[in-house]
Formats: C-alpha cells, structure tokens, sequence
C-alpha cells in the first residue's frame, strides 16, 4: 500500500545534519502524501522526526516538515532513505498537494518528449 506517486522529480530537500553539524542539501526521488525517499550523503537517526526543508519549484511556496526515517540503504557513498510523514496539518498537506501536480505535470510532460 505504498502511496507513493512517482514523479521523477528534480527537487531538493534540505535537513540538518548531526553528522556534520550543518544543513546538507539531499535530492528527493519519491514524494508521497505519505513520505519520501532521499538520496543523501548524510545517515539520519532511525525514526527520529527530522525537519525537512523542500526547496520550493518555481511557483509553489516553501514547505517544511518532519520525516522519520524508516528504512537506509546505502549505495556506495550515497544513502537512500526511505521517510514517513506523521500529523500533516491541513496546510502542509495542501501544499505537498501542491508539489505532486506540478511534479506530475512536469513528469507528464517529460515522457510525452
């Protein structure tokens, strides 16, 4: 039952990083209602909230919100991590709403060439 909708999408999420002390920018492949899956070079604490900043597509307005890691695999040097969405309030979720038809959109329009 994974919710996920699949926009190959070009969209960076920023998040702070224990591990280096610094915000780290990671790119976000899957985006979901109910999560989303990150490419980083940075490990996240398993299922603790993690606050992730989405660099904003054109258009749409900054979305801040806390992910729970749920399952890392590495690749290399590179992480993906796997997080889940907790208790979106209606806002972020309106606006995540807001994210997956422009990412669809564009997605869409890429595969017609």
């Amino acid at each position: 039952n994974r919710r996920f909708v699949r926009g190959d999408c070009f969209l960076d999420a920023k998040n702070m990083s224990r591990q280096v002390n610094r915000e780290v920018t990671g790119r976000v492949y899957n985006l979901g209602v109910g999560g989303m899956l990150l490419e980083s070079n940075y490990e996240l604490p398993m299922d603790e909230p993690t606050e992730m900043v989405f660099v904003p597509p054109e258009g749409l307005p900054p979305l801040r919100l806390l992910a729970y890691p749920k399952q890392i695999k590495r690749d290399g040097t590179v992480r993906l991590i796997g997080l889940e969405f907790r208790d979106l309030s209606d806002r972020q979720l309106d606006v995540l709403g807001r994210y997956l038809k422009q990412l669809l959109q564009a997605s869409f329009k890429n595969e017609r060439g």
